[in-house]
Order: structure tokens, then C-alpha cells, then sequence
């Protein structure tokens, strides 16, 4: 039986971008059995429930120092501790993002921390941290950073994630006595309940 053709990387691309499901070229085989065979295979086109699923998720980065992304981790494990609600750490860092977006940028401002590495963040030994979140909260963090730049705050995406990941990781050590504890060098994926 002869195989589909494949497509092109090209189309390919252009079918993960459309909303339409791909099509794919289907060769239809010519029949060639004898009596004894029941049934001829054919080749199907992919249907909606196969098509590529639109992303929910986007990647997003600050420059971090150790001391920064070690609290913030330090904060999900507390915070978890103490009810939260968010079991991964992704979780907790698109809910600081969405919390920190529904600020006035009045708020936003009061709460700016200065970065001291802004120019040179490699020379302070921060590192770029990435952290999948929906793109629902990616689209509300890139509203309220154009709202910032609309009164003449000019934060960068970098130092306005770190300030949304600074602020609840204040008020988690102060929830937990001034105190976050120490996370382990690799977080649990998933935190459960027991």
C-alpha cells in the first residue's frame, strides 16, 4: 500500500498556525486484493481531535540572583505549607505575575525594587530564569507593562517579572515569621495533598 505523501515543513508550519486542522495529501491506494483479503486499508485524513492543540502556554524570563530565585522557591514551599493553593511552582509565579498585573500602576511603582545589575546582570552572577505560564497571563503582564510605559514607567519585562516575583515572597516571609524555608536543590514537580 502506498504511504501518504508527507508535507512539507513549509505547510506543515503554515497548518500549526492556522486555526484549521492540517491536510494532509492523502493518496488514495489503488484496490489490489485477491478472495481471500476482507478489507482494503485506507489512509484518513487527520480530524479536529488530531490536529495540533493551540499553546495555553508561554515561556517567560527574569534575571534572577540565587538569593532572589531561591526565596520565590522558598515561597511556594511556605505558602503550600500554610493552604496555598498553587502546587507547582509554575503555578505560583503565573498567579504572583496575574496578582502583581492587577495593580494600579500606581501600586506597581511603589512596590519597583531597585536593580542593581540592570546594566550588567552577568557581572552580579543572575541568570536567566524561565517559567511556563499561561498566555492569558503573559497577555495581562504585557497590558499593565504598556500601561507602566504609558505614565512614564519604564520597567523592562525582566524587572517587572522579578518585581512581581519579589512581592509575594515578601509577604510570604512575613506570613511565616520573617522565616522562608530552605527548598531543596530541585522542587517536587507536583506538590500533593495528604
Amino acid at each position: 500500500m502506498p504511504k501518504p505523501q508527507r508535507q512539507s515543513l513549509a505547510d506543515r508550519d503554515a497548518s500549526a498556525i492556522s486555526s484549521e486542522p492540517p491536510v494532509a495529501a492523502v493518496v488514495t491506494p489503488t484496490p489490489s486484493f485477491s478472495a481471500s483479503d476482507e478489507a482494503v486499508d485506507t489512509v484518513a485524513a487527520p480530524t479536529p481531535a488530531t490536529a495540533p492543540r493551540a499553546a495555553t502556554r508561554g515561556r517567560v524570563g527574569s534575571y534572577l540572583v540565587a538569593v532572589e530565585f531561591d526565596a520565590a522557591r522558598g515561597a511556594f514551599l511556605s505558602d503550600w505549607s500554610l493552604g496555598g493553593q498553587e502546587a507547582t511552582f509554575a503555578g505560583w509565579i503565573a498567579s504572583a505575575l496575574d496578582d502583581y498585573a492587577t495593580l494600579s500602576t500606581t501600586e506597581r511603582a511603589s512596590r519597583r525594587t531597585p536593580r542593581a545589575f540592570q546594566a550588567s546582570p552577568n557581572d552580579s552572577g543572575a541568570k536567566i530564569r524561565t517559567f511556563d505560564v499561561p498566555v492569558d497571563v503573559i497577555a495581562r503582564m504585557r497590558t499593565a507593562i504598556a500601561a507602566d510605559h504609558a505614565v512614564g514607567e519604564w520597567p523592562t519585562e525582566s524587572a517587572w517579572i522579578a518585581d512581581a516575583i519579589v512581592t509575594p515572597t515578601e509577604h510570604s516571609r512575613a506570613r511565616a515569621g520573617g522565616h522562608l524555608p530552605t527548598p531543596p536543590a530541585r522542587l517536587p514537580g507536583k506538590l500533593r495533598r495528604i
